[in-house]
């Protein structure tokens, strides 16, 4: 069957219900009540319990009618009983239940340790045992109790109430106690006060306005005693459990000093008389006894203090005072006038002396001072009432000092103890001196002076004065050694001694601070180091002051000479610009250390002659062939007559385009000179900055430093495999190209220090050429280079021709400072030479160390130096150049094959252009190392034009 409610009896209900054939057998709690946990005492709650009756066959129903016992709950009840009757049967179920004990009473077994208080004391429950009593009969002590903390305010018995709570239940117990009143001690007066006639209230000890009032005599103005009521507020008792209490305080009386005195004096004159009295006040004393009297004789007169004063010795009854009236009054002497010391025995004239009734004894005095004088009565009395002899003071006063010595003469510093002598206010005989002994020069020393026992300052004084004195300063004497020094490569410093006398301080200056300057000056031993500028050679006057110091004068001046010579070589040449000969306006000046030498030349068909100059590699502005790597550094060096060959015989790398680098000539540093004076050009080269107009143009890299080494190629540019143009021997000519490919072609060796060639390295080369030829015709005196040819030759044909040879055939070609083809065979465009409109455009560093506004070479020019002055529009043969203080630029062309420079400029009015120079090979006497094409774009693509290579390295960091 599927009816859910099968098996369930409805409507069922307990009593005498049901009177069918179904019968009542079990009785079952099915859900426990919602409370099973009692308190002793509480009703049993049914909430929530379901009750069940059960009839067999699986048949159930929930009734209500049942009945509980117990219904009030007990200690110790565990389960209540639930019985059910339905017809005549009954049935019980038990329901299991927990009574938990409630707090019944509590009592005070043991009482407190205090049981008696005082006044505003609070509980103490010291001691004191309460007991909890509860329901299932337990009982035990407790200690959470609570009672009231408030102080006792009421006097007797009170009943303290004690509390304790158990589990929601609160029981009281009362105990008794007793509050007893507290006691203070009766106030006392503190301290005395002193009549003085103002109104006065004591000082007590032990009145406290809290625990009582005061009143009745609280306050007196006279002396005498005074009563005061002190009455107990409510808790409070004085000593035999008073409540008030009478005291009594007093006014004591003011002191009377001392007796008064006769103040006057009196003498008898037939009337009567009374004595006025010092230290009477009527307010203070009564006065009694003789108050006045007539004839000669002593009196006695009675003082008694007034109700508020007393005796010094606090006694308050009359003392007796003695005055008198005298028969003679005697004036006391004094001296007459005044006397000053003089150094002869002195007696004083004196002022009211009563010679008839007085005699004097004085002895005479020579010194200054206080001396005295005896009086001795011969009748009556003294003015002021005594009678026995005077001693009366005179003096003598000390004589004057009109002012306090100074130093006479003066004194200067020699090392040795000194000591002043004084002008004539000095005398020994009227005064003392004070005096140290002084070493070393000053002017705030002192001496004291103090008038003797006869003497004084006109001022009246008699203290020590101080007066000031000196030591002058000593002469200085001052010494150089030695008195020149030379500065040059081996001695870049040099030093020389100053002697002085004491710590003057030594300073040192140069009069050309370009050549020398002064470095560290050592005071202590005098050494003085003077460095030199830039290794510049020249010369310098060193001044040497010594400042006056603690001792010593300055001293005079000293000088020291240096000669700075620092440089291998000074060259140079003049060029008359008035001449047109190139063979004679070239010529060796006087001032230069080539001006005797023997101009070089080639021996066309025989050995190149270098005449006087040098002619190894790498000595003084010679270069020297190497082979560089692209990180710019020498790999090798080349045998100069033969390329193909290491310096020390074995094969070099001329010819390996492979080789990771360029062969190329490797130039010192050298600083140029050029000027233009009187229609002459003048040119000077040097290894060192010879002055501030020295530059070494060709010695800067790309951040304007100066590098010692710059590189030019060897061989004319060629191109490899990777785009890189070369100077490598037997390699083919890069031309027919853009200036702007060849720039790229040349930095993809290293961008940062290759680049193609430079004119600043073109105008040293041309001038180094005019120098060593000593003529502006190079082809004729250098060779003619590849000029007349049908074509141009390859690179590497005079690897073993030394650094210069050249030929008259104007086919072979030419080599110059190991370069070959300088001039003629193939055109080369120059980095840093721009034309436009005929005014020239340069640039002399690939910095700006040149004062250019750009900080690389460019293709138009912009940012670059203007060559001012000139605008060359027309082309010819050079007849004159513009001198500027980087290099000689073609400013007119009249010139022709003979004459001036004997070479070709090419020139218009365009603009965009950018020079190549030297020459092609079928230009023939248009060559030569100053001929430039000025009116070329650097677009241009020709078979006649390419580029070689100039590297100048980064500079050390």
């Amino acid at each position: 069957m599927s009816n859910a409610n099968v098996g369930k009896v409805f409507n069922m209900t307990g009593g005498n219900g049901g009177g069918g054939a179904l019968k009542l057998e079990t009785l079952t709690i099915t859900k426990q009540p919602n409370k099973t946990v009692y308190k002793s005492g509480e009703s049993f709650d049914p909430t929530g319990m379901i009750v069940t009756a059960g009839y067999g066959y699986g048949l159930t129903s929930d009734v209500t009618g049942y009945t509980v016992s117990p219904q009030i709950l007990t200690d110790g009840v565990t389960e209540v009983t639930i019985t059910y009757t339905e017809g005549r049967v009954t049935k019980t179920a038990m329901v299991p239940v927990t009574v938990e004990k409630v707090l019944a009473s509590i009592a005070i077994t043991t009482n407190p340790t205090k049981m008696a208080y005082h006044y505003l004391d609070t509980f103490d429950p010291s001691g004191m045992v309460v007991t909890a009593e509860y329901s299932d009969g337990s009982s035990e002590a407790v200690s959470d109790y609570t009672y009231p903390e408030t102080a006792f305010s009421t006097l007797g018995q009170q009943a303290v109430e004690i509390a304790y709570s158990y589990e929601g239940v609160t029981k009281t117990a009362s105990l008794n106690v007793t509050v007893n009143p507290i006691e203070v001690a009766i106030p006392v007066q503190n301290g005395m006060p002193v009549y003085d006639g103002t109104a006065k209230t004591p000082s007590w000890t032990g009145y406290d306005s809290v625990k009582m009032s005061m009143s009745g005599e609280t306050n007196g103005v006279n002396a005498g005693t005074y009563m005061v009521k002190f009455v107990l507020n409510y808790g409070y008792v004085f000593p035999g459990n008073l409540d008030e209490a009478e005291v009594e305080w007093t006014i004591d009386r003011a002191v009377i000093a001392a007796l008064p005195t006769q103040s006057n004096v009196l003498a008898a004159n037939g009337t009567p008389q009374t004595p006025t009295w010092d230290g009477y006040n009527t307010s203070q004393l009564t006065i009694g006894g003789d108050r006045f009297g007539t004839d000669a004789g002593d009196y006695t007169a009675t003082f008694t203090p007034t109700a508020n004063y007393k005796w010094w010795d606090g006694s308050t009854e009359a003392k007796e005072v003695t005055w008198t009236i005298t028969s003679v009054i005697v004036p006391i002497p004094t001296q007459k006038g005044s006397l000053t010391y003089t150094g002869a025995p002195q007696t004083p004239e004196w002022d009211n002396f009563d010679q008839e009734n007085s005699s004097v004894s004085v002895t005479a005095q020579t010194n200054a001072g206080t001396h005295s004088a005896t009086f001795t009565l011969l009748n009556g009395m003294w003015s002021d009432g005594t009678t026995g002899k005077k001693t009366v003071n005179w003096t003598i006063g000390r004589a004057s000092i009109p002012a306090v010595p100074k130093q006479s003469g003066s004194l200067k510093y020699d090392g040795n103890p000194k000591t002043p002598s004084w002008d004539t206010n000095y005398d020994s005989n009227k005064m003392t001196v004070s005096v140290e002994a002084q070493i070393n020069a000053g002017s705030s020393y002192t001496a004291t002076f103090t008038p003797d026992s006869n003497h004084q300052w006109w001022d009246g004084t008699v203290e020590a004065k101080t007066a000031t004195w000196a030591i002058g300063k000593g002469d200085q004497v001052v010494s150089v050694s030695p008195a020149s020094v030379t500065l040059n490569m081996n001695t870049k410093s040099a030093k020389f001694t100053v002697t002085r006398k004491g710590d003057g301080v030594i300073s040192a200056t140069s009069n050309n601070t370009g050549v020398a300057t002064i470095g560290n000056i050592n005071q202590t031993t005098g050494e003085v180091t003077v460095n030199s500028v830039n290794d510049t050679s020249g010369s310098a006057t060193i001044t040497v002051k010594v400042a006056e110091g603690s001792n010593y004068l300055a001293g005079a001046n000293k000088s020291v000479a240096v000669k700075a010579q620092f440089r291998e070589y000074l060259y140079g040449f003049d060029i008359n610009l008035n001449d047109s000969n190139p063979a004679t306006r070239v010529s060796y000046p006087s001032d230069v250390e080539n001006s005797g030498f023997t101009p070089a030349k080639m021996n066309f068909g025989g050995v190149f002659s270098y005449g006087s100059w040098p002619s190894t590699p790498g000595q003084k502005f010679m270069p020297k062939p190497c082979m560089l790597t692209y990180a710019g550094v020498v790999d090798h060096y080349l045998n100069p007559n033969d390329y193909t060959k290491k310096e020390d015989g074995s094969a070099s790398q001329v010819a390996n385009v492979n080789f990771g680098g360029n062969a190329m000539m490797e130039w010192p540093k050298i600083y140029v000179k050029r000027w233009e004076s009187g229609n002459v050009y003048h040119f000077r080269c040097s290894d060192v900055k010879v002055d501030s107009d020295y530059e070494c143009w060709c010695n800067y890299d790309k951040n304007n430093k100066e590098i010692p080494h710059f590189y030019t190629p060897i061989f004319f540019g060629s191109r490899d495999s990777s785009n890189r143009l070369r100077s490598i021997s037997g390699q083919n000519n890069s031309v027919s190209t853009t200036a702007q490919n060849e720039v790229t072609y040349a930095k993809n060796n290293g961008a940062d220090i290759w680049y193609t060639e430079v004119l600043a390295d073109r105008m040293l080369i041309n001038d180094l050429l005019t120098m060593m030829f000593r003529s502006t015709d190079l082809q004729a005196t250098a060779g003619y280079g590849v000029c007349n040819a049908s074509s141009a030759i390859k690179s590497g044909t005079m690897n073993t021709k030394g650094l210069f040879w050249g030929s008259n055939d104007k086919t072979s070609g030419v080599k110059v400072f190991g370069m070959e083809n300088y001039w003629g065979n193939i055109f080369r465009r120059i980095a840093g030479w721009c034309i436009s409109g005929g005014t020239q455009k340069v640039k002399i560093t690939r910095g700006t160390k040149d004062g250019t506004t750009v900080s690389d070479y460019n293709f138009d020019g912009n940012g670059y130096k203007t060559i001012s002055g000139v605008s060359l529009t027309r082309s010819g043969y050079i007849s004159q150049m513009k001198t500027e203080p980087f290099g000689r630029f073609p400013e007119a062309a009249n010139g022709s094959t003979t004459t001036y420079e004997a070479d070709y400029v090419w020139a218009d009015s365009g603009s965009g252009y950018y020079a190549y120079v030297g020459g092609g090979w079928n230009f023939d006497l248009y060559c030569g190392p100053f001929s430039a094409v000025l009116y070329i774009t650097p677009s241009v693509s020709s078979a006649a034009i390419g580029a070689a290579l100039s590297c100048k390295p980064l500079a050390a960091a």
